[in-house]
């Protein structure tokens, strides 16, 4: 293994992690690996022994919170997440901090002013590592953090970071938490010594107790923007609406959103609002997919950015919302819930247990028969009030602040009444993305073999022809090991 303290350690740990999440199955799954966590760990551990603390150099409020991130967008939930925390902890941000490793150098410099107001916090708070290496921020991040000593930790960084797990040390913070917001992809830090896991869904938290781990539970919340003004069908046919991150859509799928988009046009006859970000090429299928089915470009809304989702959706006369698929979006959901907008969201399964009121559909032929079902006022205002009920109950931000200092005081999160039906899904999708990974290696090996094949045949061929021109040589020890049985 190399130096622990050198930049080679570090840039190899990253890189296996990227090969890990490459994976197909496994790479899919929020899986750690203990042994590169405690490698992590003992870096940092090995930097305190050689490192002086100097309090006095920071005017950060002992006591207060620090944030550690990788970076921050304008769009997603894992911003906004953060600031629902600085909402819940701190309200106006003024004992906490927020430091960002930007380990991809994507950072804007500044940060423009819908970031720092989505993380809820001045921007003399924030603070973004700067250096060549990996190994240079390192050195920047545990210097502040032992400069600020903060009472709590949280952990927000990427999954790929691994700067997280060096960090995460008892004579920085009282409190340390992994908030693992990137629920579906291997990660740093899920087996640091001492840090209590917050997982922000009942189906994460039961990988993560797979994993023998002890997560609290910590559902999502949203803004209220208050009660839902106006009816439904004002405009005499149903508007649907998606929103998301372009990768959501645009992952591969048997079902396209280009052409999903057309088929749900021409089942309902009206306007669809996609809100988010999307490039130039998808936004050329997406008309591709309209002229082919020779449906009005007009009818396809995009809105590229908006601060609140359910304002959007009231703006826009939207009747029922799909979710982005196929990669759900947790935290928009909780905001369509508060909207109470009607909740339409594919799913890979016939046994999904998400809320009581919302739809789900697996094939076109069910996506067309449930908006079918919702071409309805009295119905879509009946599924309208279970969606709000449901945002009331789980997804308010007092709800979500009770839970959180519930957590911080007890290590105990919400409760999942599908517990044990959920932890016994969790194995069987853990079991079929390793039949998956083991299929796929066993197809690689399979191809490196036959590659060897043919290259032996190839050399024969090669020894045979000049067998007639000179003696042959000797084989050298290579040569005899490629050419072994």
């Amino acid at each position: 293994m190399p130096e622990p303290s050198s930049q080679p350690f570090l840039d190899d740990l990253l890189q296996r992690m990227l090969r890990l999440q490459a994976q197909p199955g496994i790479g899919k799954k929020a899986l750690g690996v203990a042994d590169w966590d405690r490698e992590l760990w003992q870096m940092g551990r090995t930097w305190l022994k050689t490192h002086r603390c100097d309090s006095t150099a920071s005017s950060f409020p002992m006591g207060g919170d620090l944030y550690l991130a990788t970076q921050l967008y304008a769009n997603g939930g894992h911003t906004g997440l953060i600031g629902d925390f600085v909402h819940a902890l701190d309200a106006g941000g003024m004992h906490s901090r927020l430091i960002l490793t930007d380990i991809n150098a994507r950072c804007p410099h500044p940060l423009p002013a819908e970031i720092i107001e989505r993380v809820g916090l001045p921007a003399e708070n924030i603070t973004i590592l700067a250096g060549p290496s990996l190994s240079e921020r390192l050195d920047q991040l545990m210097e502040r953090i032992q400069a600020q000593k903060p009472r709590r930790l949280f952990l927000f960084h990427h999954p790929e970071d691994p700067l997280a797990g060096i960090v995460c040390q008892p004579e920085f913070a009282e409190q340390r938490f992994l908030v693992h917001h990137a629920d579906s992809s291997p990660t740093f830090g899920l087996h640091l010594p001492g840090i209590q896991i917050i997982e922000l869904n009942p189906i994460a938290a039961a990988m993560s107790r797979l994993l023998g781990l002890d997560p609290a539970l910590l559902p999502l919340c949203a803004e209220d923007p208050g009660p839902r003004s106006g009816g439904f069908l004002r405009k005499g046919h149903l508007v649907t609406a998606s929103c998301g991150s372009q990768h959501k859509f645009t992952s591969s799928f048997f079902y396209t959103y280009p052409e999903t988009v057309a088929l749900v046009l021409r089942t309902t006859g009206g306007e669809h609002v996609h809100i988010g970000p999307l490039s130039a090429a998808t936004l050329r299928q997406i008309h591709g997919a309209l002229a082919e089915g020779q449906i009005p470009a007009c009818r396809f809304i995009h809105v590229p950015w908006t601060r609140s989702v359910s304002a959007c959706l009231w703006e826009h006369g939207c009747d029922v919302y799909l979710s982005s698929f196929p990669i759900d979006g947790a935290r928009t959901n909780a905001e369509v819930l508060a909207s109470a907008t009607p909740h339409l969201r594919f799913s890979h399964r016939a046994d999904d247990l998400w809320i009581d009121g919302a739809l789900t559909w697996r094939t076109w032929e069910e996506l067309i028969a449930r908006l079918r079902e919702l071409a309805s006022a009295d119905g879509l205002a009946e599924k309208s009030r279970l969606m709000r009920r449901a945002y009331e109950e789980h997804h308010h931000p007092r709800n979500f602040a009770g839970t959180l200092h519930g957590i911080i005081d007890s290590g105990r999160g919400r409760i999942d009444p599908h517990q044990p039906f959920r932890d016994q899904r969790s194995i069987h999708s853990l079991m079929k993305s390793l039949v998956t990974t083991l299929t796929t290696q066993a197809q690689t090996i399979e191809g490196l073999q036959e590659q060897n094949n043919l290259l032996k045949e190839q050399l024969d061929r090669l020894l045979a022809n000049d067998a007639g021109r000179c003696p042959p040589p000797p084989k050298p020890r290579f040569l005899n090991w490629f050419t072994r049985d």
